[in-house]
Formats: structure tokens, sequence, C-alpha cells
């Protein structure tokens, strides 16, 4: 017994952290007459009290990694010590780290602590659980978060939400509790046929929820993924589709430049062509797309504008929308969202909206309906504008194809960054005279903007204020580039000559103007917006590089010293 040590702990609190009575339920360590004694440890699993002895001992038996195991007894007995130290020997999974001598009952009170939480959770119904879902799904569709991140760890759950495009703690809940909300959220909430099995926690499972809340109906786009070792992430992407939102949206208010609106009319006015969205996820594709449909919607409704999304996100007026599940079709073989798209085309459309081009017979068959006479728009995911050749390329389609006149209409790339409170700002003055400044940030910021320039800029506050909840930050806008193809680019998009087309689409800049975005990419965009103080110079570094990198191609003055002096590049 001298390698342990003894203590005397008058409250649970004093305890180490546990989750598991190692001789509950009838376990092998102890018998029923061993009420002054017992075990207790943390375990990595989510409900410890389900399984059974027998499972209990090949599990012991099977764990390599030792979890830390603390007896506790109501009398300093060293027989009755030493006799439950001896029954977790033969169990490797087990450590013996410590003894406790407990006052006033302790150890009647861990036994009822644990015995009212097993029953509660076998008792909460999925009412209960329905009602947490919808608390923390309005509360965050309120505050203006895009996804729920519900994480289960090996002895905690934890509740964040992206705002903003940060992710911010929200709460903690017990293991069993989060564990009992993502279940019944897959198996009783979800809507039918968007899953194939009840919840399990080690594969990757999708699903989708419709839940209506006062402010009208919000769908939740559940993805979950199985963490190492143990535990499971469940992300709720927000798409609020039945909320009317505070005001009517266009392409200016989402962010683009008045130059880039009014390409992007010409490009829309077109009756037949294939017009695409590159973005990472979270760039906000969808929302620029509903935007755009439901304006072309609003002026042209002689036109039928039908849609095929996998689901359908936003509620577009003036639409005809079909949602459609790519698992339909999986037992099979057959490609739904492939087979909806030759309907539709039938079914004597002007503009047909593909929510998403991800695989080779939506990609080709996006080809034929631009081919039968249809502007066709979808979205892709590119890090860039002229990337977007080679993703198709890389799909199946023909690059003759993709040089022909009149096939490609327009590719559009963009990205999110975070607006500037007005209210709480810091101006450059003050954030260069501060302590906490980083110094090489100063200096990349001295390379690219002039010293007249540094008054513009300004930065976030960290506190934030309370017209902006504090976060320093307003909002998110679009920053974009748009590449529009021409005939002479067409040899080179058949050869794969991605340095001349962007050579060529950079030879359209106009150096005069250095507001017009024509032939600039999305990060010039960015410091263009850092430039007139609405952007943190951080916010551009962490959407794209460092501020004093040299666009690819450019040469002489870097392109990004070129956005901002508005200088020739």
């Amino acid at each position: 017994m001298s390698s342990f040590h003894k203590n005397a702990i008058s409250r649970l609190s004093d305890l180490p952290e546990w989750n598991f009575i190692l001789n509950y339920g009838g376990s092998p360590f102890c018998g029923p007459s061993d009420d002054d004694v017992l075990a207790v440890c943390k375990l990595p699993i989510a409900d410890a009290s389900g399984f059974s002895s027998v499972e209990w001992d090949v599990y012991k038996s099977a764990k390599e990694k030792s979890h830390d195991v603390w007896v506790l007894t109501k009398a300093s007995d060293p027989v009755k010590i030493a006799g439950m130290v001896s029954r977790l020997a033969p169990y490797k999974a087990f450590a013996v780290r410590g003894t406790y001598v407990c006052h006033h009952d302790i150890v009647q009170s861990i036994r009822e602590s644990f015995e009212a939480r097993v029953v509660q959770a076998s008792r909460r119904s999925d009412t209960d659980e329905h009602a947490l879902f919808d608390a923390i799904g309005r509360d965050a569709m309120l505050r203006g978060a895009s996804d729920i991140h519900i994480t289960l760890y090996e002895d905690r759950a934890e509740v964040a939400l992206r705002i903003k495009g940060e992710l911010r703690f929200d709460r903690d809940l017990p293991l069993e509790r989060g564990r009992s909300l993502v279940t019944s959220a897959y198996n009783t909430l979800a809507e039918k046929g968007s899953t194939k099995e009840g919840f399990n926690d080690r594969v990757y499972q999708d699903a989708v929820i419709e839940r209506v809340y006062p402010e009208g109906l919000v769908r939740f786009r559940y993805s979950g993924l199985p963490i190492a070792p143990a535990g499971t992430d469940i992300t709720l992407r927000i798409i609020p589709i039945g909320v009317q939102s505070a005001s009517a949206k266009s392409l200016a208010s989402l962010g683009y430049s008045p130059d880039q609106c009014d390409l992007l009319e010409r490009i829309f006015s077109r009756s037949s062509g294939l017009v695409l969205i590159a973005g990472t996820t979270g760039s906000g594709k969808s929302t620029t797309l509903a935007t755009v449909l439901e304006d072309l919607a609003r002026k042209n409704p002689e036109k039928k504008i039908r849609t095929i999304e996998e689901p359908v996100e936003y509620k577009i007026a003036g639409a005809f929308q079909t949602p459609v599940l790519r698992r339909d079709g999986e037992k099979d073989g057959v490609n739904p969202f492939a087979l909806a798209l030759r309907q539709i085309m039938r079914a004597d459309p002007d503009i047909i909206m593909v929510g998403e081009i991800r695989d080779t017979d939506t990609a080709q068959l996006a080809v034929q309906g631009v081919r039968s006479g249809h502007l066709l728009v979808s979205t892709i995911h590119a890090d860039g504008s002229p990337i977007c050749f080679d993703r198709l390329s890389g799909l199946g389609v023909d690059r003759v194809d993709l040089a022909s006149v009149g096939l490609i209409a327009g590719l559009i790339y963009q990205k999110l960054v975070p607006i500037l409170c007005d209210h709480c700002k810091v101006p450059y003055a003050d954030w260069a005279a501060s302590p906490l400044r980083d110094d090489r940030l100063l200096a990349r910021i001295n390379h690219v903007v002039p010293p007249e320039g540094l008054r513009h800029l300004a930065f976030r506050h960290a506190q934030g204020c309370p017209h902006c909840k504090h976060s320093g930050i307003t909002k998110r806008e679009v920053v974009a580039e748009i590449l529009r193809p021409t005939a002479e680019m067409s040899p080179h998009i058949i050869a794969a000559n991605s340095p001349d087309i962007w050579k060529m689409w950079r030879s359209t800049i106009k150096p005069g103007d250095p507001e017009n975005m024509t032939g600039r990419t999305a990060f010039e965009h960015a410091m263009l917006k850092m430039r007139s103080g609405r952007v943190d110079p951080k916010s551009v570094e962490d959407a794209f590089r460092f501020l004093d990198e040299p666009i690819f191609g450019d040469v002489g003055e870097d392109a990004a010293s070129c956005a901002v002096r508005g200088g020739p590049c």
C-alpha cells in the first residue's frame, strides 16, 4: 500500500474527474456487499452504463491504454482497499493512481449521483432532444450563424457556432446529453430519404433536417464525421430558406464592384452559355446564385427558370426548384442528379440552374444543355476563375468543347472577407503606435501601401462594441474575379496553356482606374477594400496570402502594390 497515497475528502468536487463506477451494476470488481469501497475512473466512451459485465471484461482486457482509477472507501480499511486493488490488477486497461478516505457518506453520494444520471438519460425522450435542438438551432439562426458544430469528445460534448466566418464557442453539454441530442436528431428529425441507416458515430453520415420556427422554415444540412480516437464531429449548415431577409439583396450589396455588377448583368443576359460561380466551401456561391436568379426572374417574368439542387437551399422567387438526392439512385447505380437534368432539358426551360457540378455525368450534361440553346448556371469548387477550365477538363469535358465560341459565358470566383465595424475600428496610426502591433505585418503593409495611403487603413478592435456585438466586424462581403473567355484564348484553352490564358485575362486591366476590377484577382479586390479602410489587412492575409507576395505571372512592380497604388501593372 505504500505506493498509493491516501487523502481525506468531504465533498464530490474534491475528487478527480470521473464518469464511471467500476463496481456499478454487478461488474466483477465488487459484489453487492462492498458498499463501503468502490473505484471510479474516466473512460473515453459515451455511455459506460450501457455495457454488461461480460462486455466490460472484454473491454478492460483488450484496451492497451491505461485509464486512471481512484479507489474510494468510507473507512481506512487496508484489507478492503487491497482487495479492490487486487481485483483491478488483472486488467491492463486500468492503473490505480490513488486511494481516498471519504467522509460524510461520499461513497453513497457517488452511487446515487451516478444512478440518477443513468435514470435521467434512460427517461429522456425525443421530445426533450427536439426542444434542445430547436433551442440551439433557432438561436444560431437568429445570431446569423452559418453553421453549428456539435463535437463529441472522449469526455464531453461542445457546441460552437460559425458566425461571420469565425468559429465561436457556444456551450458545453454533458457527453451523454450531447450524444442523445445528435442521435435523436439524426434518427427522428432527418427528412425521409436523406439517410440510409441509423446514427453511427464511426462512419460518415449526411442528412437533411427541416424545422419551422416563428421566423419561417429553416433547413439544416447535417454532416457527421468520426474523429480520433473516439469522438464525432457533427456540422449543421444553416439554410434559412423560409426566413424573410431584412432587405432584398443585390450583387452590389453582396460586395461586387460596380464594373463587376455591369459585367455580370451582361453575362447573365445571354440566351445560352455556361456560367460558373467558383469558390471553396462557405464562400457564398449559393447565395450569389440565388441572388442572380431571383433578379433574372423579376426582370424576365416571361422566362422559365428551372433548378436542380441537392437539396434546395434557398427559396428563389420565380424559379421552379426541383430537389434531388443523389443517394436515391445508389442502389441501382444511377446518377439521379444527371437523370433529373436530362428530364428538365425536356421540360422547355429558358434558364437552368444546377446546384453544383462535381462529377463527369453532370459536367457533360451541362455542356449538352448549353448546346441545346439554354443558359445554364452552376457552381464548382475551384480556387480561381482561370482554374475552372482545368476543373471542367478533369471532369471529362473535352477541351475543344471548352474552347468553342459561346460555350462558356463567364467564370466567376469569389471569397468572403469580414467588414470592419465603423463604430470601433482602429485607425492605422493608433494600431501602429500600439505595443501590440505586429511588426512583420507592419513591414508588409509599408511595402505595398504608400505613406499617403496609410491613413485610410483600419484594423479590427479586439473587444468590439455594442454595435457589432463585440465582434469588431459587421458582416462578410464578396471579393471576386471574373473571366469572360475571348476568341484569342481558344487555342490556349485547347492546349491547356494556363499561363497564356492568364496573361490575356490580365491584359484587360485598366491601369488608370484602380477601382475597376476588370482583369483583376479576388486578392486585388480584397486589397481595394483594405485600402478604403473596410477590411483589416490581417483579414486579407488570412483569406489569401501575405500582402507583399507578387501575383502569379506579373512582372515589375508586384500586383499587390499595383492594386493599392493604382499604377500600371
